[in-house]
């Protein structure tokens, strides 16, 4: 392979040496002067440099031969040697044998070296450097040190691989290292692994510092997702400012053709922002699809932008912050087909927000402008989510003294288009709805109890609502008593180092009935059973349903602690949930929920040590005696996160039941196999899996991974990704992030690694 020029950009410097016990970090020489009182010579010919040698000879025309531990210090340089000649007219030493020569930055060692004391230049022959910050390091037949931060190297080599024989080097007929930049270039270079060539360049340059420079990134390689070539992208990193820079991405996706991508990101004391683009000419997959469709007219182009700006405004008033988050492209697909990156979950909603945020001493002010729309095609035009313009929030909180008060405060406009909208889907409007709250807070070091009274007053001012009054209006009132004991003792049967303790609580809580059902559901939802839900007032989310309660909620729960170690080593909850009156209040209009039902909800977790984490969770519907909802988990990450377990089974009647398994096993101290899987057992098919290799050496690492997953269309589609990194070389592929959505744990032993 061969290509005219290439340059290695360095954004964030990874160092790729694992624990791997093979991979013997480089001796690094000690070069700082041994104890002075033990030299018989200290000359002091130049104020600006010191020698020190065992013997001191001197010759004629103003020669000094040293021998013995010589050492030559000057401020910011240090040199070393057994023996040495010194040209006191000229300021210049011949340095011989076990030469090691420090400057600011690199340590070198050689056979011999010329140094001239006025420059502080020196040429070593035979040589070897190094950079113990960041083990850069290599050698050379010559080293011609100009000045303390530039190096000039012939017929060299470097690597940032530890051991004495590294798996991979670049050799280059001319290296230049310059450490007041950070960067270094080659000339005629080649990659070698094993001592074995693989490619040539001709010219380029690489970092030798955590500091950023421009020039290409490692490309990224992989399936494309129409399933009809190669994938690959080359991104080019332009470091423009301290405080600004820009990523241009050249992509190639078989069966689409040329995509080009854009990152400019900014930074100063008052703002981040992130601005990235996307642009494909002729993207002939998505011609052939929109054809089939019957859109003849289709040609291809395809756009997509998106920026993301926080301001931190307390220059302008204390504690107030902002953010924005916009995306604009140039069809629903787009995401879809354009990321081909790992798929965690489908792009099919996008989030566009302006937000305000400021808070004082006792009350906090928000304010929203948001939309959210649906990319999925089967959404119909009534479950597009309302836009929210704007929303304003002010939360108030004060304590009187044995009295807390809080007064919650929201006003938004809902608003959507009415296009293919009938009836009732067409409404919109404002909402205004106010929450005070009194509560006393009651407690001790064993006990506490808190009885507390709240109003949910709403008023709406609504659009094409079907009703003859715009204005309309809800007030709920809602008392509540949460109380609780803590005890604990000293198991007889467990290691003095564990407590067990006794936590029962009771939870009450009473709000009437109050007929909603004339009133919009622009928000409110029932979420997903969480144990913390049984001690909600409110069993909806959002803003449009109060729910009539008359629930007592009894709880225990017991805990064996390790005190030692720092750990809950069981905890077990169980919760009766009774409603003592048939439940009026749904999402819908009028939708019964609930109706009297008895439910004994249990949470369990179990972590006999750091590694293993067991949790178990139930609502348990005892009046038709089945299970509503469980989640059921088990994990396991070893000490350095290099062994990873996850197996989950999640499960609500009626909706879904699926099963999740991930994991990261060692086959030995180099490779690792990666893996998921999540299968529905309702539909009992395969929705998502992912197999690889990672190979791990103290020098690179290498990951292959294949990945099936469903798409919107309920088929399966099919990726293999790619990813490389050189350690202290940065690396190319697989987003972290996304793979830690399909491993839990990935992240944290990226962290590990690095």
């Amino acid at each position: 392979m061969c290509v005219t020029s290439m340059m290695l950009a360095h954004v964030e410097t990874t160092l790729a040496d694992s624990a791997n016990s093979a991979c013997a970090t480089p001796e690094i020489p000690v070069l700082y002067p041994q104890a002075m009182g033990e030299s018989l010579g200290d000359l002091s010919f130049d104020p600006t440099v010191t020698v020190h040698a065992d013997y001191v000879e001197y010759k004629e025309n103003n020669r000094l031969e040293l021998e013995g531990q010589v050492e030559i210090i000057r401020e910011g340089y240090y040199a070393r040697s057994d023996a040495a000649v010194i040209d006191q007219k000229q300021n210049q030493a011949t340095m011989q044998g076990h030469i090691v020569i420090q400057g600011p930055q690199m340590h070198m060692t050689s056979d011999s070296a010329d140094v001239d004391l006025n420059e502080g230049s020196a040429k070593l022959h035979n040589a070897k450097f190094i950079d113990p910050d960041t083990g850069f390091r290599g050698g050379a037949e010559l080293i011609d040190q100009k000045h303390e931060t530039l190096l000039s190297i012939e017929d060299g080599s470097f690597t940032t691989c530890n051991g004495e024989e590294p798996d991979w080097s670049f050799y280059a007929s001319e290296i230049e290292l310059d450490q007041e930049q950070g960067f270094g270039t080659a000339s005629h270079a080649r990659f070698t692994i094993k001592d074995v060539p693989v490619f040539y360049v001709p010219w380029f340059t690489f970092p030798i510092d955590e500091r950023r420079k421009s020039g290409f990134l490692y490309p990224t390689i992989g399936t494309s997702n129409v399933g009809s070539g190669l994938y690959i992208s080359a991104p080019y990193y332009l470091n423009l400012a301290p405080n600004y820079d820009a990523t241009i991405t050249p992509n190639w996706i078989g069966g689409r053709g040329a995509y080009e991508e854009a990152e400019f990101r900014y930074k100063s004391a008052l703002q981040e922002t992130t601005l990235t683009t996307g642009y494909i000419d002729e993207d002939k997959a998505y011609i052939k699809d929109q054809a089939a469709l019957g859109n003849f007219d289709e040609s291809g182009e395809r756009w997509g932008w998106s920026i993301e700006q926080d301001w931190s405004l307390d220059t302008v008033y204390t504690d107030t912050s902002a953010y924005l988050s916009y995306t604009q492209i140039s069809d629903d697909d787009y995401l879809d087909d354009l990321d081909q990156g790992l798929q965690v979950t489908s792009d099919d909603l996008l989030d566009r927000r302006l937000s305000l945020s400021h808070t004082g001493e006792n009350y906090r002010f928000d304010a929203l402008l948001q939309q959210y729309k649906s990319l999925n095609i089967n959404t119909l035009a009534s479950e597009q989510p309302y836009q929210r313009l704007p929303e304003l929030n002010l939360d108030i909180y004060q304590a009187y003294q044995h009295l807390d008060v809080d007064w919650n405060s929201q006003y938004v406009y809902f608003y959507r288009e009415k296009d293919d909208l009938v009836g009732t889907e067409r409404v919109r409007g404002s909402r205004a709805r106010h929450q005070p709250r009194l509560s006393v807070p009651l407690r001790n070091s064993w006990a506490y109890a808190t009885p507390a009274l709240s109003i949910d007053h709403t008023d709406y001012y609504l659009e094409d609502s079907g009703l003859e009054d715009k204005y309309q209006s809800r007030t709920v009132p809602t008392l509540e008593l949460d109380a609780g004991m803590a005890f604990d003792r000293t198991p007889t049967i467990l290691p003095e180092t564990y407590t067990n303790s006794l936590e029962p609580r009771i939870y009450y809580v009473y709000s009437d009935y109050v007929d909603q059902s004339d009133l919009p559901n622009f928000d409110s939802t029932i979420p997903s059973f969480n144990y913390d839900n049984l001690f909600r007032a409110n069993r909806f989310t959002g803003g449009d349903r109060v729910s009539d309660e008359n629930r007592l909620t009894l709880s225990l729960t017991s805990r064996y602690t390790d005190w030692e170690r720092g750990l809950d080593v069981l905890s077990v909850s169980l919760g009766q949930v009774t409603q003592f009156e048939e439940q009026k209040v749904g999402a819908a209009q009028n939708l019964r929920v609930l109706d009297g039902d008895s439910l004994l909800a249990s949470e369990v977790t179990l972590r006999p040590d750091h590694l293993w984490t067991f949790r178990y969770s139930n609502l348990w519907d005892s009046s038709k005696n089945e299970t509503q909802e469980s989640v059921t988990s088990a994990s396991y990450y070893s000490e350095h996160s290099n062994t990873i377990l996850n197996l989950a089974h999640r499960f609500r009647r009626g909706e879904i039941e699926q099963s999740d398994t991930s994991v990261i096993y060692p086959l030995n101290a180099e490779v690792s196999a990666l893996g998921q899987w999540r299968y529905d057992l309702g539909s009992h098919r395969t929705i998502g899996s992912l197999a690889g290799l990672e190979y791990t050496s103290c020098c690179w690492r290498i990951q292959v991974l294949g990945q099936r997953y469903l798409t919107d269309t309920s088929e399966m589609d099919n990726a293999i990704l790619f990813r490389f990194q050189l350690g202290g070389l940065g690396g190319l592929g697989v987003n972290d992030a996304k793979m830690d959505g399909l491993i839990p744990g990935y992240q944290r032993r990226e962290d590990e690694i690095n």
